[in-house]
This record gives structure tokens, sequence and C-alpha cells, in this order.
């Protein structure tokens, strides 16, 4: 509390030197005494005249304006009271006392500033140098976690690119032995069918010589009937039962 009490001591005592220093030398403020000494009235006159509302019209548009005897006279009052170089120096000085107070003011605003707020602004830098140095640091977790993620994906897509190669070769494998499995079933339906085949047509052979022996039985014992009805001798009918019989052990 001591230290803020001397600092404000010492502000307040600086700042009233400093300022009463400015005004000897460069003061005062307004026009000094030396020229109101002079010109006091004239320059009465030049502040009246610069609050009319006509001479304030008059002097942001000028060529707006007709003959006015008494605004004319103004102006050139104005523009002779002007012209003094008593005037320019007090305006000069004016000028340049206005010109190095706003400068000290300036200067003892930031120094205040500085002095009360350094704590609280250095505080807040470091709250933003922590939350930068947070911020770096979260995204350097998430760097390595996005990192961590890459690797083990990357480890997948390498497991599974394995397992893609094991079960392009299970699935090949697969087709082959179904094929041969295909193959093998073919043949044996094949052979089934050939045999079959066969089977059913020695069974029609057999049947077409039961049918062929059954018409020649008929045949024979149609003509043996006839003869012996005729009256054939037993040579012939012999002959007729002969050939009959080698006719059914070997059929045409």
């Amino acid at each position: 509390m001591g230290n803020w009490k001397g600092f404000l001591t010492g502000y307040v005592v600086v700042y009233l030197v400093v300022s009463t220093t400015l005004n000897i030398v460069f003061g005062p403020p307004g026009m000094s005494k030396e020229y109101l000494s002079q010109y006091k009235s004239d320059y009465d006159r030049y502040i009246d005249i610069q609050k009319q509302d006509e001479y304030k019209l008059w002097s942001e548009r000028p060529h707006l304006h007709g003959d006015d005897e008494t605004l004319e006279s103004d102006v050139k009052f104005v523009e002779a009271v002007e012209a003094n170089p008593d005037f320019k120096a007090e305006e000069k000085r004016r000028h340049r006392y206005d010109l190095l107070f706003d400068f000290f003011n300036a200067g003892m605003l930031i120094l205040l500033i500085v002095r009360f707020s350094r704590k609280p602004l250095a505080g807040l830098l470091d709250g933003m140098v922590a939350q930068v140095r947070d911020d770096l640091t979260k995204a350097e977790s998430a760097r390595s976690d996005s990192a961590l993620e890459l690797k083990n994906a990357e480890a997948k897509m390498g497991t599974l690119t394995i397992e893609e190669s094991e079960l392009a070769i299970q699935t090949r494998d697969r087709i082959k032995r179904a094929e041969e499995e295909n193959r093998i079933l073919n043949g044996q339906s094949l052979s089934v069918l050939n045999r079959e085949t066969t089977d059913r047509m020695r069974h029609e052979e057999v049947l077409a010589r039961q049918a062929l022996k059954q018409e020649l039985v008929e045949n024979v014992i149609d003509e043996l009937t006839e003869q012996a009805r005729s009256g054939a001798d037993l040579i012939h009918q012999d002959a007729l039962l002969n050939q009959f019989v080698q006719r059914v052990e070997k059929p045409k």
C-alpha cells in the first residue's frame, strides 16, 4: 500500500512541476497578456465575428453568398487580424504549447496505465501463454493419437490383406474340389448310363430273339399241320422239323 501512495505522490508532483513549467515557458494556453494589452478590442471583435452564423456559413461556402456589406466588412476585419504578425506569433506559440502539453499528458497517462495494469497485464499474458501451451500440448497429444490410429489401421490392413489372400486360396481350392467332384460324378453318371444302355440293348435283343423264335415255332407248327392234313410223308416232315430246329438255334 505504501508503494502505491509513494507512486501517486510522485506522479502528482511530477505532473504539477512539468505542467507549471510548460505554462511558464510556452503559456498561457490562451492569448498572452502582452498581446491582449495591445489588441484586446480587436481580438474580442474577432472572436464575436467567428461566432456569428453568417460568418460560419460564409467560411463553409463563400461562393454561395451574395453582396452583404456587413459580412464583407467582417470578413476583411478577420483577414486583417489573422495577417497581423503578432497574431501569427501568438498562434504559433499556442500551437507549440498545445502540442507539448498533449505529449506530456499522453506520457503521464501511459505511465499511469503501465504502473497500475502491469500485474493484471502480466497475469493476462501468463494466462495467454498457458493457454497457448495447453493448446500445443493438446495438439501434440492429438497428433500422437492420430499417428497411433494410423499405425493400427495400417497393421489391420496388412492383416486383412493376408486374410484375404488366405481366403482367396481356400476359395480356389474349394472350386477345384467342386470341379473334380463334378467331373467324377459326371463320369460315374455316364458309366451308369452306358451300362444301363447296354443292358437295355441286350434286353431288347433277347426279347427280339424270343419273338422271332415264337414266330418260327408258330410257322413250323402251321406248316406241319398243313402237311399232315395234306398227307405228306414222314421223311418230308422230319426234314421240315430239322430245318425248324436249325432256324431256331441260328435265327436270321
